[in-house]
């Protein structure tokens, strides 16, 4: 199999790479007794290994894989040297068995090239360590090595550093760092030299920075997309409370027992609430419903097994329009009229612990709304209620009537005209889906 630089290698072939490095960035840490060798050069290393690539037959791709693994099993991350960016040379890196990520870097690149690989460093930023998320700096600053492998018009990134930080429970090193592509890779590190960004999927550091954190889990997952959400997803908010909606996509396999923890931030960061999802029609939706101050908050997306799958920070300021709207009040405002909001039957239905719900409407600061007034057959421990419209997604004020330990509104509030997909959950499962067309032509 061609591996080496240049144009010496065709696309046909380069496709076969890809499927082969596919097999090995799966997870699982693979047992050779090549890793588990000490060596006391580089020369006793390359030759150990190329007597192991003749022995068994193995293509080069999987000689540089194994480089990959023996120095991410064998090699420390020293996070202390990280800020100087600056290394021995490879024979101190070996002796020492400790390094930063510039070192590891430029170790797998003498490696590799012994072997034939056409193999550059790539001095970027990283998210992953050295800053806490909401002290990102603004401007691009080098705080990070990897590597980049050119075969023939492509370029494919590994990131060892990355792969030992970013182990899971399982695991002695991720194996998922190994020949990224450039869409993957982006979500990790953001490269100095524009040369390392794809053409038509270049990015700024702008927005590299203002993404979630993602994590290897989240590929595995099958995941298409996370989308946050603030302040009900609507430019008028209706409360004197803030919601965070966090929307959670897969592509295939329904993935269940995500979570998310979220933090705000006083004089460090601190729990104040941990929210499961619920799942309905393609998406796992997770929200965090807080009455504290706007200010500073974090949140953590987890699986079922408490891996980190994403991670962000929430600037909770309250825009002007919501101001705006606790001022004006209900000055000259009409009634709504219930039969220009027909709810769908099909596919209405009542849920284990749902026993009516019975329509009412009024007015709430400066947006239109219809209440439904739910009735439970038993007290509920959480119930909670999303809205969308379109590309509108919002969280739907839920709150208890004073009056009944069983009788809960949900208000449904309206930005502009349409069908309005209603999910309402009860003890964190789907009760019910309604419909609600939105006309307003009174």
């Amino acid at each position: 199999m061609g591996c080496n630089g240049g144009n010496q290698i065709s696309e046909e072939e380069f496709q076969k790479i890809v499927e082969e490095i596919k097999t090995y960035n799966s997870g699982v840490n693979i047992k050779h007794n090549f890793l588990d060798k000490e060596f006391k050069s580089i020369d006793e290393l390359v030759k150990t290994l190329k007597e192991c690539q003749v022995k068994d037959d193995h293509s080069k791709i999987y000689s540089l894989f194994l480089l990959f693994c023996w120095i991410a099993k064998n090699i420390n991350f020293d996070e202390k040297s990280e800020s100087k960016q600056e290394c021995g040379t490879v024979e101190n890196i070996l002796s020492d068995k400790k390094t930063n990520s510039c070192g590891l870097a430029t170790l797998f690149k003498n490696l590799g090239e012994k072997f034939g690989f056409n193999i550059e460093i790539v001095e970027g930023f990283t998210k992953h360590f050295g800053f806490e998320l909401y002290e990102f700096p603004e401007k691009f600053k080098i705080n990070h090595s990897y590597n980049a492998v050119t075969f023939g018009k492509n370029i494919l990134f590994c990131d060892i550093c990355l792969a030992i930080i970013l182990h899971e429970n399982n695991q002695t090193y991720n194996p998922f760092f190994f020949c990224l592509p450039f869409e993957i890779m982006i979500e990790f590190n953001f490269p100095f030299d524009t040369k390392f960004q794809e053409e038509g999927k270049a990015i700024t550091f702008d927005s590299f920075r203002n993404r979630l954190r993602l994590y290897p889990l989240y590929f595995k997952l099958d995941i298409e997309n996370i989308e946050l959400n603030y302040g009900n997803g609507l430019e008028n908010i209706n409360s004197d409370q803030s919601d965070t909606v966090l929307t959670i996509t897969f592509k295939n396999e329904v993935n269940k027992g995500i979570s998310a923890l979220f933090y705000q931030k006083a004089d460090k960061f601190r729990v104040t609430q941990s929210a499961t999802s619920h799942y309905f029609r393609g998406k796992s939706v997770i929200y965090n419903h807080s009455e504290k101050k706007p200010g500073l908050f974090k949140f953590e997306v987890l699986s079922s097994i408490n891996e980190t799958i994403a991670d962000g920070i929430i600037n909770n300021v309250f825009p002007y329009k919501f101001q705006k709207a606790m001022t004006i009040g209900q000055r000259d405002f009409k009634p709504l009229e219930l039969s220009k909001y027909p709810v769908c039957v099909v596919p209405y239905r009542f849920g284990e612990l749902l026993e009516d719900m019975i329509p009412g409407s009024s007015i709430v600061t400066c947006n239109e709304s219809i209440v439904y007034t739910i009735l439970l057959k038993e007290p509920a421990d959480s119930i909670s209620a999303l809205v969308e419209c379109g590309d509108v997604k919002a969280n739907a004020t839920l709150y208890k009537d004073y009056f009944k330990d069983d009788k809960y509104c949900l208000n449904i509030v309206f930005s502009e005209i349409g069908f309005y997909d209603c999910y309402i959950w009860v003890n964190h499962k789907a009760q019910v889906f309604f419909n609600i067309l939105y006309t307003n032509d009174f």
